[in-house]
């Protein structure tokens, strides 16, 4: 996990445990939601080595090697062998194997013959088509650019949202993606849509108010805002 300093449209908040790809979370990340969401962030920030004023390109740069992109991880693709086989696991085409098994037994050559090869070409189109449609789908999404607006030195800088880091202040406006868990500081007539999460479909309002009592649902949390989720409206 790793937790990032937030702002909204100027009014600082405070993101945490950002989930990458090459980062094992060692602790429960529910209790740990919980617990900052109750902490002054003064503390926060100490902790985290940051300020209003945002890190600097160093201090970026050494926090991009040490925690990685951030980015949800995805599984690894099979190698092309594995790919190739697995198209084989369809109940057509492994009924016309065993019809093809039976012609051998048989001794119908021919016809065995036959139907080996309507597999194979039924195999090797699939296996293409689906190579196509997974190379068209990584090309498309290589031209997707998600960026965010965070504060380097005192000054908005517009980076990719997968280059934001521990101690990084992230500015948003309305329609922007909360580019992870976030603790309010300051917010004016803020509201997210955490439908992703709770399948509410109307937003919710968030304030930097720290919580009177303690519960046991963490979506509830008014002054922390979620990855995945989006700003409808206010700052």
């Amino acid at each position: 996990v790793k937790r990032v300093a937030f702002s909204v449209s100027g009014k600082l908040s405070f993101i945490f445990k950002i989930p990458v790809n090459n980062v094992k979370p060692k602790i429960n990340t529910t209790s740990q939601l919980f617990e900052d969401a109750y902490r002054n962030i003064n503390e926060l920030l100490l902790e985290l080595h940051t300020s209003t004023e945002g890190l600097i390109n160093g201090q970026s740069r050494k926090l991009l090697k040490q925690y990685g992109l951030n980015e949800v991880a995805h599984e690894k693709r099979k190698l092309w062998p594995i790919r190739l086989l697995s198209c084989f696991n369809n109940p057509l085409v492994l009924l016309l194997l065993f019809l093809a098994i039976i012609s051998l037994i048989t001794k119908d050559i021919s016809t065995a013959g036959i139907i080996f090869m309507m597999v194979l070409l039924s195999v090797l189109i699939r296996f293409f088509e689906e190579n196509q449609a997974y190379n068209a789908a990584e090309s498309l999404r290589s031209m997707v650019r998600t960026t965010c607006t965070v504060i380097r030195k005192g000054k908005p800088k517009e980076i990719d949202l997968k280059l934001v880091v521990p101690g990084d202040i992230v500015r948003l406006s309305a329609g922007d993606l909360v580019p992870a868990d976030v603790r309010m500081i300051q917010s004016k007539d803020l509201f997210v849509n955490q439908s992703l999460l709770t399948g509410e479909s109307l937003p919710i309002e968030k304030h930097a108010v720290l919580p009177n009592e303690k519960g046991d649902n963490v979506f509830e949390l008014q002054n922390m805002c979620f990855m995945g989720t989006n700003v409808e409206s206010g700052v």
